[in-house]
């Protein structure tokens, strides 16, 4: 009796899903409601998401708000980061099978700390906010910089990450960042996959601002990865 509840439970679920998609272009604020409900729910509105994919990813642009396309290009982009083709090129139907669209750069909240050995605990510093690099921090772009971004479920506080910061200011007077994408990584492993190519736009912002701001050269930039953070690097 309790299976058979539990599969009822779960075909009005999908019943709901199914009818919020094929609703009318003048009812999409309901439509906006069910999507903005899924993204949510920890993990039963990623599960749902996922099955729902080929539905759900052409109503991305609509709900999440800060992303946006280009007209009749399947693509979402970011603001000032650029944009990503949402396309089946990132399907695999073994190494990739839940092609999930990332989340807004807002969930994410991409946050580098700085570290020198002026300032070796480090200066955060958010991904939307790159100004105050240059008015909060001891960053100079005459010294090399070494970038390190953590992986899958983790945050910049990884013991690993600040060994990592420790060691490197030892052997020289480096800019040494760190990424915190914990708003992205700390999500079912599909999402956090699709997230590290927001985080990959952040990263490459931040590089290119200071290029543009700073003088950095880019060719004195080192990224260092761990796991997702490796795929990001």
């Amino acid at each position: 009796m309790e299976q058979v509840l539990v599969r009822s439970n779960r075909m009005r679920v999908w019943w709901l899903v199914v009818v919020a998609a094929t609703v009318q272009r003048s009812q999409q604020g309901f439509l906006g409601e069910i999507i903005s409900g899924l993204r949510d729910l920890p993990v039963i509105g990623n599960v749902l998401r996922a099955a729902v994919h080929p539905i759900y990813r052409p109503l991305v642009r609509q709900f999440q708000p800060g992303i946006t396309s280009r007209e009749g290009e399947d693509e979402l982009c970011y603001e000032d980061l650029g944009c990503l083709l949402t396309h089946d090129d990132f399907f695999h139907p073994i190494h990739r099978p839940l092609n999930l669209p990332p989340n807004t750069r807002e969930e994410i909240y991409v946050l580098f700390t700085v570290h020198s050995r002026k300032d070796s605990l480090g200066t955060q510093v958010e991904g939307i906010n790159l100004t105050r690099v240059l008015t909060n921090t001891t960053f100079t772009p005459t010294r090399k910089t070494k970038i390190i971004i953590h992986g899958f479920l983790e945050t910049n506080t990884e013991t690993w990450m600040l060994d990592m910061v420790r060691t490197l200011l030892v052997y020289d007077d480096y800019n040494v960042v760190t990424v915190d994408w914990s708003g992205g990584s700390q999500a079912l492993y599909s999402q956090a996959t699709a997230n590290t190519r927001v985080v990959g736009l952040e990263v490459a912002h931040f590089i290119n601002w200071l290029k543009d701001n700073a003088l950095l050269d880019p060719k004195d930039v080192h990224i260092i990865g761990h796991s997702l953070g490796s795929h990001t690097a």
